[in-house]
């Protein structure tokens, strides 16, 4: 699980004493876990939940080295995008596309959504539909 995953590394960051990430894995962590959801008594953090909450800070992170071209938020840029899962190339959106050949965006979309989860971009998705 993912959440373990940066719990591990959070762990390892403090006892390294690098502050870079441990402040980046705690503020993650901290906002998973406080938006957990509660099921059979027991907070649940998905995978998809780490995705979509480390692609938000990696956006932000994008936005500020455009504006100050930090070496620093690079580095963590590039730390946070560790945790997610490798992106589906172009090439492999399309060869996908022509395999289960869908009949609407909902059904590419959908297809994409249960069997790759996090490791597409929507807008290249589209873009593949429409030809």
């Amino acid at each position: 699980m993912k959440i373990d995953d940066m719990k591990n590394a959070l762990l390892l960051a403090r006892k390294m004493k690098d502050s870079e990430k441990v402040l980046s894995l705690s503020t993650i962590v901290g906002e998973l876990t406080a938006n957990a959801k509660l099921i059979n008594g027991e907070k649940i953090v998905s995978d998809e939940d780490c995705h979509q909450l480390i692609k938000k800070f990696v956006k932000s992170l994008d936005e500020m080295i455009s504006l100050t071209n930090s070496s620093k938020l690079k580095r963590e840029k590039d730390y946070l995008e560790s945790f997610l899962p490798n992106q589906l190339t172009i090439d492999e959106m399309k060869e996908l596309f022509e395999k289960i050949n869908p009949e609407s965006i909902k059904d590419w979309m959908s297809y994409l959504k249960e069997h790759h989860p996090g490791r597409y971009d929507g807008k290249i998705a589209s873009q593949i539909m429409k030809g």
